[in-house]
């Protein structure tokens, strides 16, 4: 339980802080964030409506698999926020600077 807890109270921090770098970091709206955002969404609700069946059938095999994506996918989120940082966007330019 303890495991299970850790897990999604860490998950949901990594998507509400990725969804902060969207809007603040990468100026993206709300709206568009939320587009971004919702294939994971998608694949949360299609995940959780077949594990049982999964686990069930395939063990802990399945289990383990889906841990491994998780991890891959975390990876490649975290690779690919750090290339889209390294190129700069139009966007980027006309943010106001602050003046002191």
């Amino acid at each position: 339980m303890g495991l299970g807890l850790s897990f999604f109270a860490g998950f949901i921090g990594l998507i509400f802080a990725l969804s902060l770098h969207l809007q603040l970091g990468l100026c993206r709206s709300a709206l568009a964030t939320g587009l971004i955002l919702m294939p994971f969404a998608a694949g949360v609700f299609g995940g959780a409506s077949v594990s049982h069946r999964l686990s069930g059938r395939f063990g802990r095999g399945a289990l383990l698999f889906g841990a491994g994506l998780t991890i891959a996918g975390t990876v490649g989120l975290i690779i690919t926020l750090r290339l889209a940082c390294l190129i700069p966007s139009a966007r980027g330019r006309d943010r106001p600077t602050s003046s002191a």
